[in-house]
C-alpha cells in the first residue's frame, strides 16, 4: 500500500466517533482529522494507523498520549482501541489485542467503556502500542 493515503470511511467515521466519546474536548482533534493522512499502517496485520496533519508527521519523541480508549470484543477475549496525539496533535488509532491474534477495525456500535474488571490489572497488550514508524 502506498501512503501517504486517506483515511477510508470506516476508519474516519470510527476515529470521530471515539474523539466525540473520548476524554477531551472534541472540537480541536474533530478538525485536525478532517486533513489527516494515514502515514504508515501497522505491520502484524491489525489495523493499527498512523495520521499526518498538514505537512510534518507527528512529534514521536514529544510521547504518546490517548485520548479516546474503548474495549471491544467478547469479554472473555476482548480487543482494545486507542486514539493517541503526540504533542497535543493527533497522531493515530491505535487496536490491539490481549492475546495473539490481529486486532480488527471496529465499528463504533462495537465499542464500550474501558472497564478494569474486564481484564486483569496487570494484562497489558499485545506488541507495542503506538505502531509509530
Amino acid at each position: 500500500m502506498l501512503f501517504p493515503r486517506p483515511l477510508t470511511d470506516d476508519e474516519r467515521r470510527l476515529v470521530r466517533w471515539m474523539i466525540e466519546h473520548g476524554d477531551v474536548a472534541p472540537a480541536k482533534y474533530l478538525s485536525q482529522l478532517e486533513t489527516a493522512v494515514v502515514i504508515s499502517q501497522c505491520k502484524c496485520g491489525c489495523a493499527s494507523i498512523d495520521f499526518q496533519i498538514g505537512s510534518s508527521p507527528p512529534n514521536i519523541k514529544a510521547g504518546m498520549k490517548p485520548i479516546a480508549d474503548f474495549l471491544y470484543g467478547p469479554e472473555s477475549e476482548p480487543f482494545g482501541a486507542f486514539v493517541f496525539t503526540c504533542d497535543d496533535i493527533l497522531a493515530g488509532l491505535e487496536v490491539y489485542s490481549f492475546t495473539d491474534a490481529p486486532a480488527p477495525l471496529p465499528t463504533p456500535d462495537e465499542l464500550r467503556s474501558f472497564d478494569t474488571k474486564t481484564t486483569e490489572p496487570d494484562a497489558a497488550p499485545n506488541g507495542s502500542p503506538g505502531g509509530l514508524l
